[in-house]
């Protein structure tokens, strides 16, 4: 074989060789977690949502959050109702799981005991009004990154931008586990109200 084909071969093999790790590298960043967060969202594949997104840790966060900004607004029946989030927290979680799963496969949403505070915390943060619009940057730092996320608000017109944190499990997936400035999102969006 002569020297040029052994370099041509050679240099395909370095080719081949540096796609592919570039490849597998870049499935393992959270930006390619984020992109897939929003192709689950836009193609309604709940199994692809749920790899990426730990579903009841961020519905947990935004409970205690939501209650949170309710306790300290100074209204008694908001105190009330904060109090009731927090007893409630893990079946509330676990029902918002589940709804989220029915809205993504197109199956009609079940009646629930937990329908009230489901549906109120649900229109309390406008989660059924939003669409992830754009991801705007993601700042990693070792195995934590947050990404700042675009989403808009069809009700009432506006952009808002979520801080979302991602955390790398033991296996090197990156996944959606809280968002981090919801609290922030919760007072300027009922200031728009």
């Amino acid at each position: 074989m002569s020297k040029l084909k052994k370099a041509g071969i050679l240099f395909a093999i370095l080719i081949a060789g540096a796609a592919s790790w570039f490849y597998f590298y870049w499935m393992n960043t959270p930006a390619y977690a984020a992109g897939e967060i929003q192709k689950a969202v836009q193609s309604h594949d709940y199994d692809l949502l749920a790899y990426r997104v730990d579903l009841n840790k961020v519905y947990s966060a935004a409970i205690d959050d939501s209650a949170d900004v309710l306790s300290k607004d100074g209204k008694k029946d908001h105190r009330t109702a904060a109090s009731l989030l927090r007893s409630l927290k893990s079946p509330i979680a676990d029902e918002l799981v589940h709804q989220t799963q029915l809205r993504f496969q197109g199956k009609k949403k079940e009646s629930s005991l937990f329908d009230e505070p489901v549906n109120a915390i649900t229109s309390y943060l406008g989660f059924t009004t939003l669409t992830i619009t754009q991801c705007l940057s993601i700042e990693e730092k070792g195995d934590q990154a947050i990404v700042s996320v675009r989403v808009h608000d069809r009700k009432l017109k506006h952009d808002f931008t979520w801080k979302v944190l991602m955390e790398k499990d033991v296996n090197g997936t990156w996944c959606a586990t809280r968002i981090l400035n919801l609290k922030d999102y919760i007072r300027e969006r009922e200031a728009l109200l």
